[in-house]
């Protein structure tokens, strides 16, 4: 308090005389002025005779008008500062008759009316504001007022007048007051303000005797609604309206002070205030002023509809507002639970109650509120009111749907703050996982997707991060612990949502938390080794041993989720395809900018290994990965094509009819690739046209030549990043004048075209290095992972392994594998997980791309080749061997540099496998082994076999050389071993003599050394086939892959490269052995007397691979079947279809489902054939396998392809008359026309025994001799029309769902 001083002046100063002897307005304010002067002297007593004038002052001051005694003449003056002075002196007056004022109840109450007028003015004076003049004196006026209220407690003359009833205005002015104490706290007030306001109002409240008044409570606990921060509109705005932003908001902080100060005496008035709103208690509503509607938000009843095309950031269908408000109980009790938790005690119990009310506002009103109390930071009631919580949970399944979103919103929260709740936070994260899962509403599955990931991608990666943080930053953030992975799968189950925004948003968050929290932290030591960080940090990332359970249980299948998403075609979701392309490129293993990556070569070579170990448990997904990136290399080489064919295009004379033609099958090109790509999107404007043909058309006529000089540098898989992130962002700016809806298109092919940072050149590069790493540290386990993924990445873009540095690293690989001495364990590891294999696999794809030195090979390559003969001919199992000659024939004839003379191509050849070949047919190699033969002996055949199969098909003209003089050819020897002595059993060896000039790796050291004694038993693979079986299958192979590229090479033979066909009489042996075997259930003619193939097992293998090949010579390419092919061979093919064995009729639906897409080995030169239609009807026998997916997607390509040529063909025979009109429709119309398979499946059908209406079998089964009752008979009948119903279905359901809704030929089927 301001110090008294003593009096040193006349005490007639203080009389009603000295007041009213004024002459002006001036005058009586100097007066006024100098009265409170002397009023504030420590000394003035009103009793005593010093101060006779004293009591006539307090009367004068309060004095009224003649002519309206309403009006008083000093404190209703029209001067502001007579007014202002006036109640300063009447606030000394108080002071100094204390307790008992001078004035009678009326008059009182009009001094605390003034004075709260003039109390007011304080929240817009500030003491350092030196733009408003005399600033500084009334400042100190207000203050002195206020500080009177706080340390004369003249406020408490109030409260007597309320409790004793004697004034009628007492309690409404004592609320004006305090409300006016708590408002006139500026934020630039110095903290005095603050301190005296809070003490001022305190002595009010502390004052009452028992119950407080309601209004009292509601000018207290309204600025507490408020809550801590207000908007204000900011001073510096130049916006119209004019921006706010936040400020401490000064009344809150008082109010809660207050409440703290007197929390005693006020907890039960308030709460008993609180329960009588939410109950409802009219004597309550009717005494306060407190909303008890929530007007934060609006409830779901009084809520506007939406406007088409407004935006909500928060809530599908709740209408939020940036005011709060502050008279609303629900705020009000919000903020007690930080000022006065234990107020709420008694209150939580009656919010709970209305979680089952029938309104469905105040079901909404409550819920919220105890979702924000439950979920504050600060608080503990969800541990302390356990059943409270448990019904607010329940309020998840609430049957109106604002309610469910609002939990959602809650529930999140919890998590967020109490993640250290774990009993609570399970009970929550149950809850959100069936709302994920369950609701039927998607916008509201969609909203808590976002809010769950949301949660999960602003967490920290663990809770030791979050300790560490200070005290502001972890109130603002979450260890990801908060987010279990029970909710993480809920996310993940709606991946496979029929709704396209719910999969696409839930794979799109589940892929930002996986590289956030999982692979940022998996390889954390390797990104921070940078390119030479330790071995042993790659290995421990790779490693099974110690992980982190939870993190794994958390994170590791979300790959597996992102690639079964491919699923969802282009035609039934393309947005999801490309958001899949993207995150894939960009989230998955980070994203390249012009800055750099965010993650180094190491880390995302080793992130992808990690990837890929983690699909090798989901078949599923590690097949539409090889899908999605199938897709992009296939859109590149259309893109490369389209170029070129513009370019070629270009180069035709304007106008020329060449130009045209040209033209024409560029535009061609251009269709083919944008099957490729996503449809242009629907951009909903009237100008902005967006069809395909349309978007189509101003692409190819765009005349900025650098767009396809820059889609030229993506159209290859090795471009740099660098190229890509020019792509990006230059085709978009160069396309725009073409239309939005050509400029998004070419966006979205540009994305899907480039190589992003999951899989490109550098990263394989690195995984080769890395293979090498490994193996050199002796973990061959962690090298395979690396190796697999180069194999899958060169099995899709060969370039990537064939880049000069990969190669050569790759050759060095091979060599190191073959020529390291190692220990047995490192050996069999190396078996194991096949690292030999692997290597050879993966240089057999990339060695046709590799870059560099052509003509003059480096020495790793040498070595190389070196190596590659010798796992041919001596060491490699049969899939090296195979491998090794793929490789050899693949950098015989490099892509980039194609041979196009066929007789450099046949010399090539020949100096090139002539020596294999002839290692290969040598009769100590090339024999069937004894019984008690050496088991690797045994093995080493098959390897042998192999590796003369796959030269019979890389190097035609090798294979079909002829010996010197009279002496047969190796290949025709190998043939002859392989017709006559394994599967006719017509020589038992080749020859038992040597050629001359033998090479001298005719004989392995462990042939030559001495037999063991005893007899030994035939040895069997590891899959139970044993070793003579896998003969007889590799000599079909041989035999079936000879025909079939001989016949091939032979059609385009040169004069100096002449290459003769297979003899008919070769050819018809081949057909009628393997058909001889399907009849014969699997024996060869060679095993008539039972010596092989006793097994069953031995005998399906047989069947499965003489009826695969049987059927690789009927394909249409060859032209065969029409020669060779009897009716028998073709029942007894179809027959196969329906094998008791599943793994036979399996493994036959998936090779019928290549001949009808045209695949696989059905594909020649780039281009697929249709089958003949007697090979469509084998169709309806696929209608009951595992494989029928497979077989009846494969028709519909069939179909598609069929119809495409019938439309072409029309076209071309009308052009050329009516001749050709009549042979389309008397002899092609039946080749083409897929209907026309149906008179062959009928055929088939009704040749079957199981078929109902069958006149005999075609084994020749009598059923006359079966004796079964009329109901079993009955049943079987039934039982037949079913499966033949289903069979048929299978057939005409592509053949009419094929032509959509125009389907004309019903009645043609």
């Amino acid at each position: 308090m301001t110090s008294r001083r003593k009096a040193n002046n006349p005490p007639e100063v203080l009389s009603a005389s000295y007041l009213e002897g004024a002459k002006n307005k001036n005058d009586l304010l100097k007066r006024l002025k100098t009265i409170t002067e002397h009023l504030s002297e420590e000394d003035v007593d009103p009793h005593s005779p010093h101060y006779p004038g004293l009591s006539s002052l307090s009367t004068s001051l309060v004095s009224v008008n003649d002519d309206d005694d309403t009006s008083y003449i000093y404190l209703n003056h029209k001067d502001k500062d007579i007014r202002l002075h006036s109640v300063l002196a009447c606030m000394e007056l108080f002071y100094i008759y204390a307790p008992e004022p001078p004035w009678n109840e009326n008059e009182i109450i009009e001094i605390f009316q003034q004075m709260i007028r003039q109390l007011g003015n304080l929240a817009t004076c500030i003491p350092n504001d030196t733009s408003v003049s005399n600033q500084v004196h009334q400042y100190e006026a207000y203050f002195r007022i206020l500080e009177q209220l706080s340390e004369v407690k003249i406020g408490v003359v109030l409260v007597d007048l309320v409790r004793t009833e004697q004034a009628p205005h007492a309690l409404e002015t004592l609320c004006e007051l305090i409300k006016t104490i708590l408002t006139c706290v500026h934020v630039d007030h110095p903290p005095e303000v603050g301190q005296h306001a809070e003490s001022a109002v305190a002595a009010c409240v502390e004052e009452f005797e028992g119950n407080i008044p309601n209004p009292v409570l509601d000018e207290l606990l309204m600025p507490v609604g408020s809550g801590p921060v207000t908007y204000v509109i900011d001073p510096k705005s130049k916006e119209n309206p004019p921006a706010q932003i936040q400020q401490t908001n000064p009344s809150y902080l008082v109010a809660a002070k207050v409440l703290r100060k007197t929390e005693d005496k006020i907890s039960s008035p308030i709460a008993n205030l609180l329960n009588g709103i939410f109950s409802g208690d009219p004597k309550t509503l009717q005494s306060t002023s407190l909303s008890a509607h929530d007007s934060t938000e609006s409830p779901p009843s009084s809520g506007k509809k939406k406007k088409k095309g407004d935006k909500d950031t928060s809530s599908p269908t709740l209408n939020f507002t940036k005011e709060v408000g502050a008279g609303d109980v629900y705020s009000i009790a919000y903020e007690l639970h930080r000022i006065t938790p234990m107020i709420l005690t008694t209150v939580i119990g009656t919010v709970a109650s209305d979680l089952t009310n029938t309104d469905v506002d105040k079901r909404w009103q409550a819920t919220k509120l105890l979702g924000r109390l439950f979920a504050a930071r600060t608080s503990d009631i969800a541990k302390r009111f356990g059943p409270c919580f448990r019904d607010w949970l329940r309020r998840s399944y609430d049957p109106e749907g604002a309610i469910r979103e609002m939990m959602i919103r809650s529930l999140t929260n919890f998590l967020s703050s109490h993640y250290n709740q774990t009993e609570l936070c399970r009970d929550v994260s149950e809850a959100l996982s069936v709302i994920i899962k369950l609701d039927k509403i998607t916008e509201i599955r969609v909203y808590a997707i976002h809010q769950v990931c949301e949660l999960a991608h602003s967490a920290t990666s663990d809770d030791a991060e979050t300790s560490e943080m200070g005290e502001a930053n972890r109130r603002a953030t979450h260890p990801i612990s908060a987010v279990s992975a029970e909710l993480l799968n809920a996310v993940g189950s709606r991946v496979s949502s029929k709704f396209k925004t719910e999969r696409k948003d839930a794979i799109t968050g589940l892929a930002r938390i996986y590289y956030k929290h999982y692979v940022t932290k998996k390889l954390q030591h390797v990104q921070a080794g940078g390119e030479n960080v330790d071995i042993d940090e790659i290995l421990d990332v790779l490693s099974k041993e110690n992980v982190d359970k939870v993190l794994e249980e958390k994170f590791s299948w979300i790959p597996q989720k992102v690639f079964e998403s491919v699923f969802f075609s282009d035609e039934q979701d393309p947005d999801l395809r490309s958001r899949i392309f993207q995150i894939v490129d960009d989230i998955m293993l980070g994203t390249m900018k012009k800055e750099g990556a965010m993650l180094s070569p190491t880390s995302r070579a080793v992130g992808l290994a990690m990837i890929l170990q983690s699909l090798q448990t989901k078949e599923s997904a590690n097949k539409w990965m090889c899908t999605l990136f199938s897709h992009r290399s296939n859109l590149q080489r259309s893109l490369g094509a389209y170029l070129d064919a513009r370019s070629k295009a270009k180069e035709c004379e304007s106008g020329s009819a060449e130009a045209f033609t040209a033209d024409a099958e560029a535009m061609e090109k251009l269709e083919k690739m944008a099957a490729l790509c996503a449809p242009p999107p629907a951009l909903g404007k009237p100008t902005e046209v967006g069809d395909l043909e349309t978007v189509l058309r101003k692409f190819h006529a765009a005349k900025d030549k650098h767009i396809f000089r820059i889609l030229s540098t993506i159209a290859t898989p090795t471009h740099s990043p660098s190229a890509r992130l020019r792509a990006l962002d230059e085709l978009p700016k160069r396309t725009k004048s073409l239309g939005n809806a050509t400029s998004s298109w070419v966006r979205s092919m540009t994305r899907r075209c480039a190589m992003g940072s999951f899989i490109n050149s550098e990263s394989i590069e690195h995984c080769i290095l890395l293979a090498q790493e490994c193996f050199e540290s002796g973990d061959c386990e962690a090298a395979s992972h690396f190796l697999r993924c180069v194999k899958i990445a060169t099995s899709i873009f060969p370039a990537l392994g064939g880049t000069k540095e990969g190669f050569e690293n790759l050759a060095e690989f091979f060599d190191l594998s073959r020529t390291t001495v190692m220990t047995s364990a490192m050996k069999k590891d190396m078996e194991k997980f096949g690292i030999v294999t692997m290597i050879s696999d993966i240089l057999a794809k990339a060695a046709s791309s590799r870059t560099g030195k052509k003509e003059k090979d480096t020495d790793s390559v040498d070595t190389l080749r070196n190596q590659l003969h010798r796992t041919c001919t001596r060491e490699g199992t049969p899939e090296q061997a195979r491998n090794a000659v793929y490789a050899i024939a693949a950098m015989m004839q490099p892509r980039s540099k194609p041979i196009t003379d066929l007789s450099v191509r046949a010399r090539k050849e020949k100096n090139e496998f002539d020596p294999i070949l002839k290692a290969l047919v040598n009769p100590s190699r090339l024999s069937i082994p004894d019984d008690d033969a050496n088991p690797k002996t045994k093995e080493r055949i098959i390897s042998v076999l192999t590796a003369i199969t796959a030269i019979a098909e890389c190097a035609p003209y090798a294979f079909n050389a002829s010996g010197e003089g009279s002496k047969l050819g190796w290949g025709e020897r190998a043939i002859k071993f392989a017709l006559d002595s394994a599967l006719l059993g017509r020589n038992n060896r080749l020859d038992t003599s040597r050629d001359d000039g033998d090479d001298s790796e005719g004989s392995d050291s462990e042939e030559e050394s001495p037999q063991k004694s005893g007899r030994k038993k035939a040895k069997e693979t590891k899959d139970g086939v044993s070793v003579h079986c896998q003969i007889m299958c590799e000599s079909i192979e041989l035999l079936v892959t000879h025909i079939r590229s001989t016949v091939v090479s032979a059609r385009r033979s040169a004069k100096n490269a002449e290459l003769e066909s297979p003899s008919s009489t070769y050819i018809a042996e081949v057909f009628s052995t393997l058909a001889k075997i399907l009849e014969d259930g699997g024996v060869p003619p060679s095993s008539v007397n039972g010596r092989y193939c006793k097994t069953a097992l031995d005998r399906a293998t047989l069947r499965r691979s003489a009826a695969i090949n049987l059927l690789r010579l009927c394909d249409s390419g060859l032209k065969l079947e029409d020669t060779y092919l009897t009716s028998r061979m073709w029942h007894l093919l179809s027959n196969v279809l329906l094998d008791d064995e599943a793994s036979v009729r399996d493994s036959m639906a998936e090779e019928l489902s290549f001949m009808l897409s045209g695949t696989g080995k059905y594909r020649h030169g780039g281009v697929g054939s249709a089958p003949s239609m007697q090979f469509i009807a084998f169709v309806t026998l696929c209608a009951e396998s595992r494989k029928a997916g497979k077989v009846k997607t494969a028709m519909m390509q069939c179909i598609s392809s069929l119809r495409g040529s019938i439309a072409q063909c029309q076209a071309q025979v009308r052009a050329m008359g009516k001749a050709a009109e009549k042979n389309f429709e008397n002899n092609l119309k039946k080749k083409l026309m897929p209907e026309y398979c149906v008179p062959y499946a009928l055929h088939l059908l009704a040749f079957r025994h199981e078929t109902a209406s069958a006149a005999g079998t075609l084994a020749g089964e009598d059923d006359s001799d079966v004796e079964m009752d009329t109901e079993e008979l009955a049943q079987n009948e039934e039982a037949s029309e079913k499966r033949l119903k289903k069979r048929l279905k299978f057939l005409f359901d592509p053949l009419i769902q094929s032509l959509g809704e125009r389907a004309d030929n019903v009645s043609l089927v």
